[in-house]
């Protein structure tokens, strides 16, 4: 491949990468905002539009990041000449972690965040509709620890991404 067209391809991957990164991020300043706001307010209507909100915005910023995160990820260890996970190509110990991190956070979602995601969503759906409230308010509640975890281990993928500590390379 051309150099300046490998460079040029780099570059772009990385841009949207991190871009990806920061919508994924954006997730964790909007759940705190959105708490914030919940915890003040005690009127039923506003509690449960609040909550409305923050799961869409949640979702979407999670879908937009986890998978630009995962394209653009494909796109740079192509560009780089790396492999996955250290398959068929060498892998530096760093983008290994952040492989496997990455991979936790991808399961994390599918397997928790979605299905609590729409349990809420359908609860707060009954909850406009006259229904309990409170009931809704408990299932926000382990869909913000899910959350938060995910949002750490985004956070710990940007530490390996800037330290890029290399231990030892996998693969070969």
């Amino acid at each position: 491949m051309d150099p300046y067209l490998s460079q040029a391809l780099r570059v772009i991957f990385l841009v949207l990468h991190i871009l990806s990164a920061v919508a994924w991020l954006s997730g964790l300043f909007a759940d705190l905002v959105f708490n914030r706001l919940i915890r003040s307010n005690n009127e039923r209507a506003n509690v449960i539009a609040l909550r409305m909100a923050q799961n869409r915005l949640g979702g979407f910023a999670g879908q937009l990041g986890g998978i630009g995160i995962l394209i653009t990820g494909f796109g740079l260890i192509g560009v780089a000449g790396y492999g996955f996970l250290g398959l068929i190509n060498p892998t530096p110990s760093w983008l290994v972690v952040k492989q496997v991190v990455y991979l936790l956070a991808f399961v994390l979602a599918l397997a928790l965040i979605q299905p609590a995601s729409r349990r809420l969503g359908g609860a707060l759906a009954e909850a406009a509709r006259g229904g309990d409230v409170a009931a809704a308010q408990a299932l926000a509640v382990p869909l913000e620890r899910y959350a938060l975890f995910s949002h750490l281990l985004v956070i710990v993928n940007i530490v390996f991404a800037v330290w890029k500590p290399t231990w030892f390379v996998v693969g070969g």
